[in-house]
């Protein structure tokens, strides 16, 4: 081809760049976008418009923009080697990238910005994966692919059994206990008169004992859903939720006072569903383990754990010997007796099940007659 003028050339460099398979990132003096390319956008998540005038370090890991910054000076002085960065994509997800790095000088040899070219190490092992499946000489891949899919049919078909058991226990075991349940009532109403009060103390009893298994039934039943029900990832509004669960339990016991403190506008990543029943049962258990208090608070807000954004429910209430602490997401433990507190033990397990699926962590503080805190985090 014939020798470009200065504005074909700069074209061509622009088309190549827009049409490029890695992301360009130019970034000015002091580290803030002044262009992306569209396999950017792609590879994170925001709209050009969204990261044009922003740091960098806005749309990275707090941790690993701790270590980023460490290296400024050498990126200003000139050195150029690769490195690794864990971004944040807008919908949550973390993604692993490549960066090679190239520092920008003006005319008098001040730093003036930097370009930085990124690769998805996460899209090139699946490529660098594919490719070695299509390879004939490695035949191990295509085996261990081929017990994937085998140990993922026999889960399908596992959950299909569980599915199964789940219906028998919600049906075949219900329905005894609602015979129990429904003759011991019987015998309580129509023959109360022959009844001592021995024996109706007994069937009370049995009444009681028939209810509590079919709380723990449903309970069974949740966790198990829970356990295996599909994420359907959403931006959740922390805050709204607390406000809703924090007016439902005040509308059904209207003669408690109990001051609710809600950090305004928290939000994040996950299912809504999911984190609603988190919420349901931290925020509960705290309107339950005040109960006995004349007037109680309870807050919800967040703050930053290890960098990182974790969220607390805290109350003024009963409260928890901080020795046994690691019993409190044992599924059926209890550190409380059924007659100080009722339950079943199995809430504060759904939470740190729905946690752990969201990639986070859920532990507590207190102490006994000061109050518990219950933290979480969403996300890795």
């Amino acid at each position: 081809m014939k020798r470009a003028s200065p504005q074909a050339m700069e074209q061509i460099y622009r088309t190549m760049v827009e049409q490029a398979y890695d992301g360009f990132w130019l970034l000015d003096h002091e580290f803030m976008t002044v262009y992306v390319n569209p396999a950017l956008e792609k590879m994170l998540g925001y709209s050009r418009a969204e990261m044009v005038g922003r740091s960098w370090y806005d749309f990275g890991d707090p941790e690993w923009v701790a270590r980023a910054k460490e290296l400024e000076k050498r990126r200003k002085s000139g050195v150029q080697e690769p490195h690794q960065f864990l971004f944040v994509h807008k919908d949550g997800r973390t993604v692993l990238t490549r960066i090679a790095t190239t520092p920008l000088y003006d005319d008098e040899g001040n730093f003036d910005g930097a370009i930085g070219i990124l690769s998805n190490l996460a899209t090139d092992a699946a490529l660098t994966e594919r490719t070695a499946q299509l390879d004939a000489s490695n035949k191990k891949l295509v085996f261990q692919n081929e017990e994937k899919e085998k140990r993922a049919a026999e889960l399908v078909v596992a959950n299909a059994g569980l599915e199964s058991f789940s219906y028998s226990i919600s049906h075949d075991l219900r329905a005894p206990l609602r015979s129990i349940d429904g003759f011991s009532l019987a015998l309580l109403e129509d023959y109360e008169d022959k009844l001592d009060e021995g024996g109706k103390d007994y069937l009370r009893r049995v009444r009681s004992a028939t209810q509590k298994m079919a709380q723990l039934i449903d309970d069974i039943l949740k966790l198990s859903r829970i356990t295996r029900a599909e994420l359907t990832m959403e931006s959740v509004k922390l805050s709204e939720l607390a406000g809703s669960i924090a007016d439902e339990l005040s509308s059904a016991e209207p003669g408690r006072k109990v001051a609710f403190v809600i950090t305004k506008g928290l939000t994040t990543w996950g299912d809504s569903a999911l984190l609603k029943v988190v919420l349901d049962n931290l925020i509960g258990n705290a309107w339950k383990f005040t109960g006995s208090h004349t007037e109680a608070r309870i807050e919800f807000g967040s703050a930053k754990v290890d960098g990182k954004t974790a969220y607390f429910i805290r109350d003024d209430g009963a409260g928890f010997d901080p020795k046994y602490v690691d019993k409190l997401f044992v599924t059926f433990q209890r550190l409380h007796t059924e007659a100080e507190f009722p339950g079943t033990g199995i809430g504060l397990s759904l939470v740190q099940h729905i946690i752990q699926r969201h990639g986070g962590r859920v532990w507590a503080e207190g102490a006994v007659d000061r109050g518990a805190t219950f933290w979480f985090t969403v996300g890795g």
